[in-house]
């Protein structure tokens, strides 16, 4: 996949293409709605599927008090949309004098340099200073230019859109099985090893210590069953989420996972987490032996729920 981040480079013999409008922080159904019409689309008319977004979320410069965190990283959505058959993505950068545009200037960009013979947005799509555009305008300038804008309705679970604002309060409260449905595929993490307190190892349940890409989503405090990928292998495993109250001092809420059947070294190696289900919140024992009894049910439980077939073909595939 071509991805272009600075658009002075364009050359004027670029094939035409179909654009997918749109930040797509999540990938979640809604968005593969979007995606899914312009690849449709492109395959129709011959033209380049190609994603038109920004290289950061716009609340960056906007609100940067409110900004959400993140459930998919930057080079996880490259990879997904590759997957999924896009040519090219063009990442515009936020900065004040892409924000400042007016709607019919973002508008003309568009027709004049990427010169599109479709556009797909969904129904809350916004462009423009203070967005000032929405969907139906871009429908009606692109009319009078002499293309079409398809916009995609919501698509709806629990009598809701479904939107990453949802899908982030879901994993807050743990909820990370709902979470997938909407997603249409396992909430994952992908992370660096990194060394921890090696305290895990001296108990008999050694874990990985995962460091991730800054603004990552980790859900609610607790263990889960999950699934991690190595190379090309998911393999199973028991995951903690929090701060290890148990033990003495003072730490960040982390991600620890202890693989099942498993001792090979993984330091510095980068892994996807994928949540499988939540098993049980974060607790304080009194000691090492009650800490342990707890985290061999722990073992069991995430066995028996890894073993759901359902749960193996929501695992993301890229």
């Amino acid at each position: 996949m071509e991805i272009i981040k600075d658009i002075t480079q364009w050359k004027e013999d670029k094939a035409p293409s179909v654009i997918a409008l749109g930040f797509f922080d999540g990938f979640h159904l809604g968005h593969q709605a979007i995606l899914e019409t312009a690849l449709a689309w492109s395959k129709e008319t011959g033209a380049i599927p190609t994603v038109v977004t920004f290289d950061r979320h716009p609340w960056e410069l906007l609100h940067p008090e409110k900004l959400p965190e993140k459930l998919l990283g930057n080079l996880e959505k490259n990879a997904y949309l590759e997957n999924i058959g896009f040519d090219r993505l063009i990442e515009l950068p936020l900065c004040q004098k892409t924000l400042e545009l007016s709607a019919r200037e973002f508008f003309e960009w568009l027709v004049n340099v990427l010169k599109p013979v479709g556009l797909v947005v969904g129904p809350n799509y916004h462009f423009g200073h203070s967005q000032e555009g929405n969907s139906e305008l871009l429908a009606n300038w692109a009319k009078e230019a002499g293309f079409e804008v398809k916009i995609v309705d919501y698509v709806q679970m629990g009598g809701l859109p479904i939107s990453s604002t949802r899908i982030r309060t879901l994993l807050k409260a743990g909820e990370v099985g709902l979470a997938g449905e909407m997603l249409g595929r396992t909430y994952h993490l992908t992370g660096k090893v990194i060394a921890g307190d090696g305290r895990g190892k001296t108990i008999g349940f050694p874990t990985a210590n995962f460091e991730l890409e800054s603004g990552a989503l980790l859900p609610a405090s607790g263990v889960y069953a999950v699934w991690v990928k190595k190379a090309s292998h998911w393999l199973p495993a028991v995951a903690s989420v929090g701060t290890n109250p148990t033990f003495p001092g003072e730490r960040a809420k982390r991600l620890e996972v202890h693989l099942i059947h498993f001792d090979e070294d993984l330091y510095g190696q980068t892994l996807k987490v994928a949540f499988a289900e939540y098993l049980r919140p974060e607790l304080v024992f009194s000691g090492v032996d009650q800490l342990v009894e707890k985290m061999e049910i722990d073992l069991k439980n995430a066995v028996t729920s890894l073993e759901n077939e359902q749960v193996k073909a929501m695992l993301p595939n890229w």
